[in-house]
């Protein structure tokens, strides 16, 4: 990061006397990188001396129960109005990994109307300026959780531990796809080398994240790849659609879907992957891609998403057939 004016600004408030009462939070449906990012900033927080309450919007998937600080942070959607009290009590609230309020949507009623100092931190495109006191944005990086590894980094790099470093590591690992994309710099690889060096076994917590699959996680991935694939040969796209009955017959739970939609990207002749998941409330779009093909764009015009070049998504408040339909036709125009 180069941004040191911010970076100076961010140290200001974080390294004064005042004893901050903060809450981290992060965006819903949490993935490596949200929980990665906003555990490691609280960790940090609360060893230079703040009073600091980490919320997590929704439920956490099981392959991420292990990381450090989860069993002390609180599920919004498990205590409505605690987490309520928490933030309107806090003078200083952070949002790591999402841009924008909106973002957590049974959050926002609660988020939005907070008085607290906000900042957010974050790598996805077009931040909402005007939302924030505080923006620290860099659309460059591998992940947010980069982010924070550079601003403990300059604020006070005698803080980082083997825990704060086993949270970087998940968020930058994870949100690369296992260095597949996003990572064309030497700077995350630099800091992977450093992370080890404090202490971060690699080889356990790839095995905790990628080899402890529940047996009815391992049957829906073998279902979806043998009887849902669709691969459109001509366009090089391959996609797959699930159904909330179909997910229910496996007894899903939150995190049962992450990485199908990279699956397809492993054919030779497959650029792009889509997933389209049937939830309670909306319908799930999840876009991969090989490197030279932008999928952000196919999710902000068609499903009016967002995201990274490589990986993006979107909510879909329609039907399976609509959301079908309306990828194939971007499918058809864009490649």
């Amino acid at each position: 990061m180069k941004n040191n004016a911010k970076l100076l600004k961010l140290k200001s408030i974080f390294m004064s006397k005042k004893k901050h009462k903060i809450v981290v939070t992060t965006h819903k449906n949490p993935d490596g990188d949200a929980l990665g990012s906003s555990l490691a900033l609280s960790r940090f927080l609360k060893k230079i001396g703040h009073n600091v309450n980490t919320i997590i919007p929704d439920a956490i998937p099981s392959f991420y129960k292990w990381m450090p600080g989860i069993d002390d942070s609180y599920i919004f959607d498990n205590d409505h109005e605690l987490c309520d009290s928490l933030i309107s009590d806090s003078d200083i609230f952070i949002a790591t990994d999402f841009n924008s309020l909106t973002r957590n949507l049974k959050m926002s009623c609660s988020t939005q109307s907070i008085k607290a100092f906000s900042i957010c931190i974050d790598h996805h495109l077009n931040p909402p300026e005007d939302e924030w006191n505080l923006l620290i944005s860099d659309t460059k990086v591998s992940s947010t959780s980069e982010i924070i590894y550079d601003i403990i980094d300059f604020i006070n790099p005698s803080m980082f531990d083997k825990e704060i470093a086993e949270c970087i590591y998940t968020g930058i690992y994870t949100d690369t796809n296992k260095f597949f994309h996003c990572c064309d710099h030497s700077h995350p690889y630099e800091i992977m080398t450093n992370l080890i060096k404090m202490g971060v076994n690699v080889n356990k917590i790839n095995n905790l994240i990628y080899n402890s699959y529940t047996y009815d996680r391992f049957k829906l991935l073998g279902y979806s790849i043998y009887k849902k694939l669709n691969f459109i040969e001509n366009k090089g796209a391959a996609y797959i659609i699930l159904t909330q009955k179909e997910l229910q017959k496996f007894n899903y739970e939150p995190g049962y879907t992450e990485g199908i939609v990279s699956m397809p990207l492993s054919i030779e002749k497959v650029n792009i992957s889509a997933l389209i998941s049937e939830r309670k409330d909306r319908i799930k779009i999840s876009l991969r891609s090989k490197t030279n093909y932008d999928v952000r764009y196919l999710a902000q015009r068609y499903f009016n998403g967002g995201g990274h070049k490589n990986a993006s998504g979107a909510d879909f408040y329609g039907s399976l057939d609509d959301a079908e339909k309306i990828l194939l036709k971007a499918i058809e125009e864009l490649f």
